[in-house]
């Protein structure tokens, strides 16, 4: 993963905010997660339209923090959504 890469949630994946969070359901496993507040931010700004960049800036203003250390923090988001089937490349 780049900054410049472009991600989408996968074909078959539903992603619904909570109050404290939220629930992604993959349907080809049955697999649910639940997100923390980092974890919601990153699927709700996934569009497959900004790239990890831009969404990295755009969650720095809402939590207030360098552009940098959002990136590190949804690389491995990121990695672990990849390998689940939750994300897939937009490109």
């Amino acid at each position: 993963m780049t900054e410049a890469s472009f991600y989408k949630l996968a074909e078959g994946v539903s992603f619904e905010a909570v109050s404290d969070g939220s629930v992604v359901l993959v349907f080809r496993s049955g697999q649910l997660y639940s997100c923390n507040e980092t974890s919601t931010a990153f699927l709700t700004e996934l569009d497959g339209k900004q790239s990890v960049g831009q969404v990295a800036a755009a969650m720095a203003l809402r939590f207030d923090a360098a552009p940098e250390e959002i990136l590190a923090d949804i690389g491995a988001i990121a990695a672990k959504m990849l390998f689940e089937g939750i994300i897939v490349s937009a490109t």
